[in-house]
């Protein structure tokens, strides 16, 4: 707050902002995502005043990196005012993990903050090295919104290989190759081929097992 002392009047007048706990502070952005600009709704009694300043954030996220806030909108209404920032994330690094935002003891509920892209690791089962069905483990570091058949091809100088079954859950499926004739023979999974639930794409490069 602030003072103005009238000179000569004897009259102060006195200006204040009221800082008062918000009803509510929520993240707009969905959980859990990708983006490094989030959007935030502070709603507040309608002459209270929220700060970009007033805002702090915790979490895991928040000790990768600094967030700067904006605002972008303020609503007011006979009863609340409705600000919306902007909460931007500084590092160009990836980070992942939770964030929450808070206001004079008012908090929002967690969001979670992921981008990093889905990898993978391709091994053939050693058992069925020299069998007419030759099974491969694929092991996600993270579970994705699809795998099918097409994110993969097949490596090596056997001209006759043939995909065969996709099985398996969650990060760990099965794969096969049939028909494989003279030659190498071996498994990829194509670069930017699949997508987490934040929205990653990856992996980054393609993936390939050993040739056998």
């Amino acid at each position: 707050s602030s003072y103005i002392d009238a000179a000569g009047s004897g009259q102060i007048t006195i200006r204040y902002s009221l800082k008062l706990a918000p009803s509510s502070v929520s993240f707009l952005t969905s959980s859990p995502t990708s983006s490094k600009n989030l959007r935030l709704e502070v709603r507040t009694s309608a002459d209270a005043v929220i700060d970009p300043k007033d805002i702090t954030f915790s979490g895991s996220a928040s000790s990768q990196t600094e967030f700067v806030v904006t605002q972008i909108s303020k609503l007011s209404a006979r009863a609340e005012t409705v600000y919306v920032f902007n909460v931007r994330q500084l590092s160009a690094k990836p980070i992942s993990g939770e964030l929450i935002a808070a206001i004079s003891g008012t908090k929002s509920k967690t969001i979670d903050l992921d981008q990093t892209v889905p990898t993978a690791q391709i091994s053939i089962q050693p058992a069925t090295l020299r069998a007419d069905v030759k099974v491969y483990d694929v092991k996600l570091s993270e579970s994705v919104q699809s795998l099918t058949r097409s994110n993969f091809a097949i490596i090596g100088t056997s001209a006759d290989c043939e995909i065969g079954y996709l099985i398996g859950a969650n990060t760990n499926f099965q794969m096969s190759l049939t028909k494989c004739t003279d030659g190498t023979f071996g498994l990829k999974l194509l670069a930017n081929s699949i997508r987490d639930s934040a929205g990653n794409l990856g992996p980054v490069t393609e993936i390939s097992s050993e040739l056998n």
